[in-house]
């Protein structure tokens, strides 16, 4: 095994001696990295984002009541008449549908908590975490409590000061409009899959190691233990992106309203790519032009 270990060192040391070995090598090596690195090169979505997602922000607040009557409604549910109602191919059990709901809320919630002001959280701290035992053993009390809410997170209108807030409020809280404050996220980051995320990284620290370490098996294990770590710890460290499919077509529209964003050096990606444009004839040419029907 040594002998054939040795063997092997030896030809490849042997091959990358000439120059045209060593150019198809780096030539080899370009076009992978290329290839890995593609998301992170070519996107539509931005390193950084520093804005605030007022689309984002009033589809979660317009949909939290529905979603928390939704909840309630499985609540009251027993196991029996969900099994009788739910689709005919679905196997989810009562339990995974109230978790699958609850999920929804929280998601929703943290949208919300993402853009407020740590003040004018208050009114959702009961739909924070865990489900609430409180709505557990008081579910009728759950969508009130979210109407509040979304009463009392209207944002403020362009030009307009926000309703100051009555710190010896003791009931609800009723109508009132808040600031929207701008959050930082990662939104392409987000968007790269746990396997992207660890080739990404494997890639690079193959490269790393190449250059400082000598022994090729050891190259071989950091990578390896460096796309583990990644793939397992990626998406709990991240998060999901839960912004706009297009965030350019959002800023155009003003749903987004960007205080600074960091793209990448091609700033486009595969949904902005037009496909059937390889199949028009040249430009030049009467067939080319674009008509109506197509």
């Amino acid at each position: 095994m040594v002998a054939s270990t040795t063997t092997s060192s030896g030809f490849l040391r042997r091959l990358l001696a000439t120059h045209s070995a060593r150019a198809a090598a780096f030539v080899l090596a370009f076009l992978v990295s290329a290839a890995i690195l593609a998301p992170l090169i070519a996107n539509d979505r931005p390193y950084v984002l520093v804005a605030v997602d007022t689309g984002g922000y009033e589809a979660a607040r317009k949909s939290l009541v529905p979603i928390v009557q939704a909840w309630v409604d499985l609540r009251t549910q027993s196991e029996a008449d969900y099994v009788a109602h739910r689709p005919e191919n679905s196997k989810q059990t009562h339990a995974q549908a109230l978790a699958s709901e609850w999920s929804a809320i929280t998601t929703r919630v943290r949208t919300l908590s993402a853009y407020l002001d740590s003040a004018d959280t208050d009114v959702l701290e009961a739909f924070e975490g865990q489900e609430s035992r409180f709505f557990e053993d008081h579910p009728d009390l759950a969508v009130p409590a979210a109407t509040d809410a979304v009463l009392a997170l209207e944002p403020v209108p362009l030009g307009e000061a926000p309703t100051p807030r009555d710190p010896k409020r003791t009931g609800p809280i009723g109508r009132r409009t808040v600031e929207l404050h701008a959050a930082t996220t990662a939104p392409l980051f987000a968007s790269l899959t746990s396997l992207d995320a660890a080739l990404v990284a494997a890639w690079l620290v193959l490269i790393v190691a190449t250059i400082v370490l000598r022994s090729s098996r050891v190259r071989l294990v950091l990578a390896a233990l460096s796309a583990i770590a990644v793939a397992c710890t990626w998406r709990p460290l991240i998060g999901s992106d839960v912004g706009p499919p297009s965030i350019k077509s959002a800023m155009d529209r003003g749903d987004v309203q960007v205080e600074s964003a960091w793209f990448p050096p091609i700033p486009m990606g595969f949904a902005e790519t037009n496909l059937p444009e390889a199949f028009r004839p040249p430009t030049w040419l009467a067939s080319s032009r674009m008509r109506t029907e197509g």
